[in-house]
């Protein structure tokens, strides 16, 4: 990851949501694994802020979200 980007994902020291918010909006089209995201998220159910971070509903256990992918041009 490009240090500039990463000085940017971690501005945010109180605020594991702005972190995953920001990680999302760095790394548009690339696969973000799972220790990274629990990594920036910084607690157990990281999972939680990317699907925040996307505005995703949350689902409960054994329910899945469908979700359509677009590509989204950089500015």
């Amino acid at each position: 990851m490009n240090p500039d980007a990463r000085e940017r994902i971690v501005s945010f020291p109180r605020s594991g949501q702005k972190r995953v918010d920001q990680l999302f909006q760095e790394v548009q089209g690339q696969i973000v694994g799972r220790q990274t995201e629990l990594t920036v998220g910084q607690q157990d159910d990281a999972p939680k802020r990317a699907r925040d971070a996307l505005g995703l509903p949350a689902p409960v256990k054994g329910e899945w979200i469908a979700a359509r992918l677009a590509s989204i041009p950089f500015s």
